[in-house]
């Protein structure tokens, strides 16, 4: 009778060269690198500073060697971060709906995507982001009445008291 091993030999390579890799959550060291491992459905992880982490599990058998990659790792995402006041309005993100805010996604890098967001009785609010590799934009406003009352935000108010103030000084009666 022949034995068969019950473990494979996991050889993993990467781009960039170096980057540290993993075999179910256990510590494989830096690529390239060749690991042993017990057969069956293996988890892999290679993640580099500076790069986009890459996951994917392989069934290694017994006494087979198992060749790798080589994987080449992506740039990292652009991490957006959206808030309104009041909270709770609907963020569509290069028209699709994410969520409501406050909210916080993780976008492809290199590219420009218009943020709209919304809230009934509130007029909407747009904007472009670009999202730069590994930046975290972030884009959010108080969310604007459509009708504004009479006591208005700040700036009304500002301006009321701006408009009292000048009469005070050009009404010969308020001397």
């Amino acid at each position: 009778m022949r034995l068969q091993s019950a473990w494979g030999t996991l050889t993993v390579t990467a781009v960039p060269q170096g980057a540290h890799v993993s075999v179910d959550g256990v510590d494989g060291g830096p690529a390239p690198a060749t690991i042993a491992a017990a057969s069956g459905v293996r988890r892999i992880r290679i993640a580099a500073q500076g790069w986009k982490t890459w996951e994917s599990s392989v069934v290694l058998r017994g006494g087979q060697a198992l060749a790798v990659g080589p994987v080449t790792l992506g740039q990292p995402d652009a991490h957006l971060s959206v808030r309104s006041a009041p909270a709770g309005a609907d963020v569509t993100i290069a028209g699709t709906h994410r969520g409501r805010a406050p909210l916080a996604v993780e976008l492809p890098a290199g590219i420009a995507y218009p943020v709209l967001v919304s809230l009934p009785g509130y007029a909407v609010w747009t904007q472009e982001v670009f999202a730069a590799v590994g930046s975290q934009p972030e884009c959010g406003r108080a969310a604007h009445p459509r009708i504004r009352a009479r006591e208005g935000g700040r700036r009304a108010r500002r301006r009321r008291a701006a408009r009292r103030r000048r009469t005070a000084r050009t009404d010969p009666r308020s001397r």
